[in-house]
């Protein structure tokens, strides 16, 4: 649908698929974006998570993320993460640039973070 929603709209994109965890990238990129990813994945693959956003991006590349802090439901998923939290796993290889609590949801008002990053 992706693809043919893209040529109807007279653009041209380049669609692959695969695991974005485990998967060599094909090409660094100067931005990887995610919405709520990290809390949907078992907390256990948020080592995983944290050095692929790094294979992924290029040197000086950016990491836009909306972080949802508190769901209602913590026994997951999605699963809950702290600021502190996303400070351990991201900081190692990123440098913070900025953070703010985005415009959401009603029910999620409050409890997500977007967070800029650069990668070192």
């Amino acid at each position: 649908m992706a693809r043919e929603r893209t040529r109807a709209a007279g653009l041209t994109a380049d669609f692959r698929t695969g695991d974005f965890l485990a998967d060599s990238p094909f090409a660094q990129f100067d931005w990887v974006f995610e919405h709520t990813l990290f809390c949907a994945i078992d907390p256990i693959q948020r080592e995983a998570y944290a050095r692929a956003v790094l294979r992924w991006l290029q040197p000086g590349g950016h990491f836009l993320a909306i972080h949802y802090l508190n769901p209602e439901h913590p026994d997951g998923p999605p699963w809950g993460v702290t600021r502190a939290e996303l400070l351990q796993w991201f900081s190692p290889g990123l440098e913070l640039l900025d953070e703010w609590v985005p415009r959401s949801y009603p029910n999620r008002a409050g409890r997500e973070l977007m967070m800029h990053w650069r990668r070192r």
